[in-house]
């Protein structure tokens, strides 16, 4: 039997074509609806995050590194509801992330759970609580003010809604004071917020149980401390790269120890506080009443 050339031909390219036509890219799907009491919480953005563990957080603000890119977003409608479609990436094609909410005037939260880029899920209706304004003013011991600090917002307890259920939900927001030293949020709860306020060249300061509305007075940043030391494996090898932060009255920002294992946080406030170490899946380690300045020609070992 002779063989049609032709045929044979563009059957090979017909089959090449099928073979390498690429899957169309799906994406993960999640509707719900959102409520402020009663009523439809509309204008709400949605962010899907990758999913971090709570040292990979840390490793973060060790280095001072960006906070990550939402994979999507999305805006509730009018009547509360809403669609997230978060794009499957080739290279992790199921990609762990977190929903944050923010803006809508309410109060940002994480949503409890995680979920990957090949989901399709219908969630549970979620109740936000009504956001409320914080407003402040930063300055230094002169009384001069202090721009371009980093003033962080963990909001604390509303009327009702999920952040009355526990902290664990509720989502820090960041600004930067201007020129003048003031501060706003939008997004506070009515009580229990919490401010950090962080600038190089001044001790980490906190303020707790900040109601909403204007603080009474400005927030007045101080001189830091230094505060040195090394952290150690129970090998009695350095821990390279493990973190280390002080928490006194106020609790600093992580820091990375070098190759030795050395570490030098100097954003702390005087006094006495907890040195704590997390090397990952090396263990944690801590000293409790260390203190701030640790003393002339002294340093710490964990």
């Amino acid at each position: 039997m002779k063989l049609d050339r032709t045929a044979l031909a563009l059957s090979s390219i017909a089959f090449a074509v099928l073979v390498s036509t690429p899957r169309p890219v799906q994406a993960g799907e999640l509707k719900g609806r959102l409520f402020v009491g009663d009523k439809p919480a509309a204008g709400v953005t949605l962010a899907a995050l990758p999913a971090e563990t709570a040292f990979e957080a840390a490793q973060r603000e060790a280095k001072r590194a960006a906070d990550p890119k939402p994979l999507a977003t999305a805006v509730s409608n009018s009547d509360g509801t809403f669609t997230l479609k978060v794009p499957v990436d080739p290279a992790k094609p199921e990609r762990a992330f977190e929903i944050q909410t923010s803006g809508g005037g309410t109060v940002g939260i994480t949503l409890d759970g995680v979920w990957d880029t090949s989901e399709t899920e219908e969630l549970a209706d979620v109740t936000l609580v009504k956001g409320a304004s914080v407003t402040g003013r930063v300055v230094n011991g002169e009384g001069q003010p202090v721009a371009g600090a980093d003033v962080v917002l963990e909001p604390g307890s509303g009327r009702g809604g999920i952040l009355a259920l526990g902290a664990g939900n509720r989502t820090p927001r960041k600004v930067t004071t201007r020129e003048d030293g003031t501060f706003r949020f939008e997004d506070g709860a009515e009580q229990g917020n919490r401010l950090s306020i962080s600038k190089e060249g001044f001790a980490t300061h906190q303020a707790v149980n900040v109601r909403s509305g204007a603080l009474g007075k400005p927030i007045v940043l101080t001189p830091p401390v230094v505060v040195t030391g090394t952290v150690l494996l129970p090998t009695k090898k350095p821990a390279a790269a493990a973190l280390v932060r002080f928490e006194g009255k106020a609790t600093t920002r992580w820091v990375e120890t070098n190759a030795e294992g050395v570490f030098r946080i100097a954003d702390a406030g005087a006094g006495r506080g907890t040195l704590v170490a997390d090397a990952g899946e090396a263990g944690t380690a801590s000293l409790a009443q260390a203190s701030a300045p640790p003393g002339e020609g002294k340093s710490y070992a964990l």
